[in-house]
């Protein structure tokens, strides 16, 4: 009978699920574990404790993830990470997600990066105060990509407290010699007063008696384009109307079969018989480009790329704008041959691998990217410019020709406005 009790209870207990003694003790991932994931690069457990440090809000954990969440170059990660950031609600959290989009860290400079994301959606809320604070801070960061991430934050935002940080900023790039932070900054302020000043000094003078009055909403000016005052500025070279501030310009250009076409001059239209020579968009590009190059300061390191079905390159590396590299930018513009077809994926690609020292790509093409007689699906192309320009923010200002039609001017448009860059047609 005994016995029998005994086999009851062992069937019973032997029906019961099997628990593992670690799962039975198993707990929410710490800091320490999150550091941890963060060392080995092992994505799937920095989620996972990012979700659960998230979750709790507590500033310490909120640290943790912004110092340890960015290091492993997974974009797929890094969007995750920013998405949770910004729904953080607690007051306490947010001032450690502020406090750290302010920091000047040159280790933390990509968190930075995204932290102005996240800043600019909390500014865009109705009390978004300390966030669009936090971005004006932003603009003083010795990192020029997080200076060009936080200016597009503050674009979505009609506030005239920017302005007076904007001047400065316009200042001090104007000091130290004009480049694309200085531009951005410059077109932020002429869009968001309606005003136009060629030097930082007209734009303190103008400032200085509306500062306390001032309403970017209300007192914008319109109409015609303000002449600039007080001393004269030495104009840029510009590329096909696009000024050339940079000072790690990459030119990089179709030189597929179309380019031979010859376009006839806008006033003579199509009855006007055959183009002269000149109108042929290679020579165009290159009687362009050569005066560019020459104009280049010596301070200026460029680089040429030019692509058909095949990429070739200038230097593996910028040049310094010298007068003997202008020399030999000059024999290899010369030696431009139009043939294949426009690869402009491939090219982009290229343009990219040699990203951290370039900060401006002029991109010039007559039509939409084709492979094998195809058009290209152009969704992927931006993703992936998205992708890798989502830390350095290259300008990309964008060059195309009237006469290729609607695709290329969609997709160079798309593309210069998603890399806070400009597109001007040519014809």
């Amino acid at each position: 009978m005994r016995r029998e009790r005994w086999l009851a209870v062992w069937l019973l207990v032997a029906a019961l699920p099997v628990v593992p003694i670690d799962a039975a003790e198993e707990k929410p991932p710490t800091i320490a574990d999150l550091r941890k994931a963060a060392a080995a690069c092992d994505v799937p457990s920095i989620r996972a404790a990012a979700k659960a440090l998230l979750a709790e809000e507590t500033p310490e954990g909120v640290q943790a993830v912004i110092i340890c969440g960015f290091i492993c170059d997974n974009w797929d990660l890094e969007k995750e990470i920013a998405g949770l950031l910004a729904k953080v609600t607690s007051p306490k959290a947010r001032e450690v997600v502020i406090r750290e989009a302010r920091s000047v860290r040159e280790r933390d400079w990509r968190a930075r990066v995204v932290l102005a994301a996240v800043l600019g959606q909390w500014a865009a809320e109705s009390d978004g105060k300390d966030a669009i604070e936090g971005l004006i801070a932003m603009l003083r960061d010795p990192v020029n990509s997080v200076v060009l991430a936080a200016i597009p934050q503050l674009q979505r935002i009609e506030d005239a407290r920017m302005i007076g940080p904007l001047i400065d900023l316009v200042a001090e790039r104007e000091r130290r010699g004009r480049d694309v932070v200085w531009e951005q900054a410059e077109k932020f302020l002429e869009a968001l007063t309606g005003e136009k000043f060629d030097a930082a000094a007209d734009w303190k003078n103008w400032w200085e008696p509306r500062k306390k009055t001032f309403d970017a909403k209300k007192d914008r000016a319109v109409g015609g384009e303000k002449k600039p005052t007080g001393r004269t500025i030495v104009k840029r070279p510009d590329f096909f109307g696009h000024e050339v501030f940079s000072k790690q310009p990459l030119f990089l250009l179709d030189v597929s079969g179309s380019m031979l076409k010859r376009d006839p001059l806008p006033e003579e239209g199509k009855e006007g018989g055959e183009p002269p020579e000149s109108r042929e968009r290679l020579r165009r590009v290159q009687t362009e480009l050569i005066r560019v190059i020459q104009g280049l300061d010596p301070a200026t390191t460029f680089n040429i790329i030019t692509f058909s079905h095949k990429i070739t390159v200038f230097s593996e590396q910028p040049v310094a704008a010298t007068k003997t590299t202008k020399e030999r930018a000059t024999h290899f513009i010369d030696g431009f041959r139009a043939e294949g077809e426009t690869y402009t994926d491939t090219a982009l690609e290229r343009a990219f691998a040699m990203k951290e020292k370039i900060d401006t790509i002029f991109l010039l093409s007559d039509g939409a990217p084709r492979r094998e007689d195809k058009l290209l699906d152009v969704g992927p192309i931006l993703e992936m410019v998205r992708r890798e320009n989502r830390f350095k923010k290259i300008i990309i200002n964008t060059v195309g020709f009237e006469q290729a039609g609607t695709k290329l001017r969609a997709f160079m448009s798309e593309l210069a406005r998603q890399n806070n860059g400009a597109h001007k047609e040519l014809r």
